[in-house]
């Protein structure tokens, strides 16, 4: 890729999405195409044989015909003799529909024909980003029309978090009173000059005081 050379390379991912070790499912393996993307100056694409054939061949073609290094990775999750075209299939289905292999086409030079850089080919993750963008948009454009709509959102927003702050605090205040009451204090005494009396007396208003 450094070299800028006319060098075309294919390289093949051959593990199931399904046999992924637990310890791995959590994260992604290092994405050769987006590092080859970084350098700016390779053609890229991302293919599963068993998806599209019509994208695997137009990305064949788009990487021969490109003037300097590509790069072509293809999901083909055949680990064993054994497996099935049905299993692999099956695999190869799941991979795309999820999102954990993409399909796309970068061609850093196709802005010279007046055409997009990067091209997804997934044909669920474009209509799910599409879904959203639409959404996006069409809360952006309400939020223009109606102002105090945004401004009204934001305040019920705000007066929603102060009331669950308050109640959060008083059930905060109940509990750490409860935790004080403790069992009913009985004072008893017994005087002749009435000392003890008042000493009772000031150690019941001492506890009324405490709850």
């Amino acid at each position: 890729l450094a070299s800028d050379k006319n060098v075309n390379m294919l390289i093949i991912d051959s593990q199931p999405y399904s046999e992924r070790a637990a310890a791995d499912a959590s994260r992604r393996k290092k994405d050769i195409g987006l590092y080859a993307m970084n350098f700016g100056n390779a053609y890229v694409a991302s293919v599963a044989v068993y998806s599209s054939y019509t994208q695997v061949l137009q990305s064949m073609l788009e990487a021969e015909q490109f003037n300097g290094p590509s790069v072509v990775v293809a999901y083909l999750p055949y680990s064993k003799e054994t497996d099935s075209p049905l299993s692999v299939l099956q695999e190869t289905k799941k991979a795309v529909d999820i999102g954990y292999w993409p399909l796309y086409r970068w061609n850093p030079r196709a802005e010279e024909n007046g055409e997009e850089n990067f091209q997804l080919d997934s044909e669920r993750i474009r209509q799910e980003l599409k879904e959203f963008l639409k959404r996006d948009n069409y809360l952006t454009q309400l939020m223009k029309r109606h102002p105090q709509l945004s401004a009204n959102l934001s305040q019920s927003y705000g007066s929603e978090v102060r009331q669950i702050q308050k109640r959060k605090a008083k059930d905060a205040y109940s509990s750490l009173l409860e935790g004080l009451q403790g069992a009913p204090l009985t004072i008893l005494f017994a005087s002749d000059n009435g000392n003890s009396e008042n000493l009772a007396k000031r150690l019941g208003n001492r506890g009324k005081a405490r709850g």
